[in-house]
């Protein structure tokens, strides 16, 4: 995700503070430039070469709602409980298919859910210039109180190749020194101003194998952020 398009909206969606009517949509708008819609990805597009520069990628866009306190979770999807008497989600007067997951009742009258709330790809609803969002919702107390502490958003992604990772994760190789110092403090190696080094850990292995596929690791990586000793083959990574 590299940007919003439209949103982060705390729902239940309000405008002026009054209580909208579920039988016409509160709505909104947002802009796409004619050079961002000609960048969604189409199954027209040629492939993009290993060196493109990342604003001229494809990108798509989706609809998706958060609870407020999972905002940092990139892909945790939450809808509003479908008990809710009316709600809806409308791009260019478009009715957006949610797609939730199933609740269904055992024997004894308890419910249960199958699957996961899923964002929605929605860029064949936009459009080069002003899109407008409708929100379709109820007023009533209950359902209120059930479309309390939603999220909704509409996030641009971009869409990067096989290709276009490797290259990018090729072009970010760290120096021997870097390196060095990273398997220092990954090890609480403690450096003096003399060549004596005091290591804490005093049993270290290594495992030489992927931890995707256990194959030998021929190109490793490692996340930026990561606080592992071991790497992982980066193609394996990449395919997985």
């Amino acid at each position: 995700v590299i940007n919003n398009a439209w949103g982060p909206v705390m729902l239940p969606y309000d405008i002026h503070g009054t209580r909208t009517s579920a039988v016409y949509p509160v709505t909104n708008t947002f802009y796409v430039s004619p050079e961002q819609h000609s960048r969604i990805l189409r199954s027209c597009m040629s492939k993009p070469k290993p060196d493109t520069p990342e604003d001229q990628l494809p990108i798509t866009y989706r609809l998706i709602c958060r609870k407020s306190n999972c905002m940092n979770h990139e892909n945790m999807c939450d809808w509003p409980d479908e008990s809710i008497h009316v709600f809806e989600v409308l791009i260019n007067s478009t009715s957006v298919k949610l797609h939730r997951k199933r609740s269904y009742y055992d024997r004894d009258n308890y419910e249960h859910y199958e699957g996961n709330d899923s964002s929605v790809e929605v860029s064949n609803l936009i459009v080069a210039g002003v899109n407008k969002v409708g929100i379709k919702q109820c007023s009533c107390d209950g359902c209120y109180k059930k479309l309390n502490d939603h999220v909704l958003s509409i996030e641009v992604q971009l869409r990067e190749t096989r290709d276009v990772i490797l290259y990018w994760a090729r072009s970010q190789l760290i120096s021997e020194a870097v390196g060095k110092a990273l398997v220092r403090q990954l090890t609480n190696v403690q450096t003096y101003s003399g060549d004596d080094e005091l290591i804490v850990t005093s049993n270290l292995t290594i495992d030489l194998r992927c931890p995707y596929t256990f194959t030998r690791i021929k190109e490793p990586a490692r996340g930026l952020n990561c606080r592992h000793l071991s790497c992982f083959e980066l193609c394996n990574f990449v395919d997985a």
